[in-house]
Parts: C-alpha cells; structure tokens; sequence
C-alpha cells in the first residue's frame, strides 16, 4: 500500500504489460453521469449564447464577453464563500509551477473558452444547436484518442485498442450522417464548418489541459477561474478590434429582469467545465469526450424540437446521427481487458 505507483513502473520496466483497475474494471458510474449532464449543459450554453448572440445583432465578441463575465462574477461568489479553493488557487497552484509539475502552456485554458464561445455566438443562430454540436464532434473524436495516447491527460496514457478507434470512427461517421441533410441544403459555408470543427479540437485540449490542473491542484475550481479569467482578458481585447474591423456599433444585452435567461451562459459554462475537470481523470479524454457528446446530443436534439432556431432542422440524419453517437460511445466506454504477458 502506498507504493502502488512505483510497482507499477517497475512491472512495465520489466515488460510486462499492467492495466491498473480503472481500465480493467471499468468506468465509476458517477463518472459517467457527470459527464452525461456536462454534455447537456454544454447544449444548452450554445442555445442561451445562440440567442443572445440573436439580441445583440449577431456580435459573437460580445455575445461570448458577457457569457464569461458572468461566469466569472458566479466564480468569484463561490471563491469568497470557500476557502479550500482560494488556498488551492492562491498556494497549491504556484507552489506547483514553481516546482514544474504544471507547465506555462497547461494555464491557457482561457483562450480555448474564448474561441469556443465566440464559435457558438456566430454558428448556432444559423445551424442550429444540434448541427453546431455534431460538427464540434468531428474535432473532439480524432483529437481525444491522440490525447489519451500520447499522456495529454491527467489519469496518464490509455492505450488505443479496438474499442476506442472503433467508437472514435462509429461517431464520426455518425456525425457525417447528422450533418449530410445541411449539406445538400447548401446552408453550410465551408469556413463555419471548418471553424466549428477547430472549435472541437481545440476545447478537447482544454478540457485534458483542465483535468490536469485541478489534479496538481486537487481543486476542480481552479482550473474554471484560470479559464474565465484568461478568457476574459483575451476577449477585452478583441472586443474593440472586431468592431473597428466591421464598423459595428456596440449594442447592449437586454438587462437581466427583461430576459434573464440569456444571462445564464456563464453559469452553465462553469458547471460544464468544473464537471469536466472533475472526471476527466476516471474516464480518460476519448470516453470522456464520447459520452459528454452524447449528452449534448440528447440535449441538442430536445432543444431544437421544443424551441428551435431559425437555422434548426432535425430530420431523419440527425436523429439517425444520434443514435449511431450512441452505439458508438457505448462501444469505446467498454473497458480493456489485456493479458499480462
């Protein structure tokens, strides 16, 4: 007891080839469930951020400052009231870089928030939530393996195997499939597509860089204030130099007792990402990133059945896309079972 780190380095010196327990016996049900509800939070972000991106004309930059800022203003309330996170943030977390356990480049998370949220503001009023989400997908699949392979992750490296490259494929496939009516439509430019794909990407490394953070610093909550607060400096800055370049006037949101909804952005953007970093470590980025989708899909689909957009169309390939999502989660959450040698 309390060694089993080093025994199991030594057994892999030797050659031999160990599962720890979290792979052999498969996924914490908790786990799971967190990261089911992360998925569905995150759909419904995309629809408040899609609407008040609708309120101010389209200004994705500002769409995405005031989504964080709230975010932010939530975060600051929680920190005042808890003080285990304010030490984790104020002195587990330097005294972390300073020793080299985390790196300068796993503190940016921000600039993925940033990207993400902008994304949203411009894509879902014309896509619609559960398009925008299946091509989001199309960039977490592929990315998630890599991640999980090369160690990106805060529970270490996880094999490629069968499972998880079938799952990875059966989803992007089913993401072909959701998307395949849009695209005979004509209602899908080639640069939305490819930023709503990055988009995917780049929020995959965010959410791996996060798990990390909130392991070194045992808090999930100092990951998301990192995020927010980055985020919020990078979209300061691109706020003015997006309307020089276009021209635009600043329009302000409706106030908050008018339509308090589209002010809950921020909120549901910090509980997506305090879930992500909390179990992203038992379930790895691939399993992780497989059932959040397909949270999102559920959630996606409900959405633009009960409230669409004006972009929003549900046929038979997204529902069909849903349920392949589903197969194929399935098929990559199954745990590994390998023979030692």
């Amino acid at each position: 007891p309390g060694h089993e780190g080093d025994f199991l380095e030594a057994a892999a010196t030797e050659g031999y080839a160990v599962t720890p327990i979290s792979e052999s016996t498969g996924h914490a049900p908790l786990a799971l469930l967190g990261a089911v509800v992360a998925g569905v939070l995150a759909a419904l972000q995309g629809r408040v951020n899609g609407g008040l991106a609708q309120e101010l004309d389209g200004d994705a930059v500002m769409t995405a400052a005031v989504s964080t800022s709230m975010g932010l203003l939530v975060l600051l309330v929680v920190l005042a009231l808890r003080e285990p996170a304010r030490h984790a943030l104020l002195h587990r977390l330097p005294e972390q870089v300073r020793a080299g356990r985390l790196r300068w480049w796993q503190l940016i998370g921000g600039f993925a928030s940033a990207f993400f949220v902008v994304t949203q503001g411009a894509s879902i009023p014309a896509l619609g939530v559960a398009v925008f989400t299946v091509l989001v997908v199309a960039g977490t699949t592929g990315s998630s393996l890599v991640f999980d392979a090369i160690g990106l992750t805060p529970g270490g490296r996880r094999p490629i195997t069968t499972p998880r490259v079938v799952g990875a494929i059966g989803t992007t496939l089913a993401v072909v499939v959701a998307v395949s009516g849009r695209f005979s439509a004509g209602s899908l430019a080639l640069a939305a597509v490819i930023v709503t794909i990055t988009a995917g990407v780049i929020s995959t490394f965010q959410m791996a860089i996060n798990g990390m953070v909130a392991e070194a610093t045992d808090d999930g909550l100092v990951p998301v204030v990192l995020n927010l607060a980055l985020g919020i400096l990078v979209l300061l800055v691109a706020l003015p130099i997006a309307h020089a370049i276009t021209g635009a006037g600043y329009l302000a949101p409706p106030p908050p007792w008018e339509q308090p909804l589209l002010w809950l952005g921020g909120p549901l953007g910090v509980g997506f990402l305090l879930l992500s970093a909390i179990v992203i470590r038992p379930l790895g980025v691939l399993v992780y990133s497989l059932v959040t989708i397909g949270g999102q899909l559920a959630g996606a689909v409900a959405l633009d059945l009960v409230a669409p957009t004006s972009g929003a169309v549900v046929g038979w390939q997204v529902i069909l896309g849903v349920l392949l999502t589903a197969a194929a989660v399935t098929i990559a959450a199954l745990p590994s079972r390998r023979r030692a040698d």
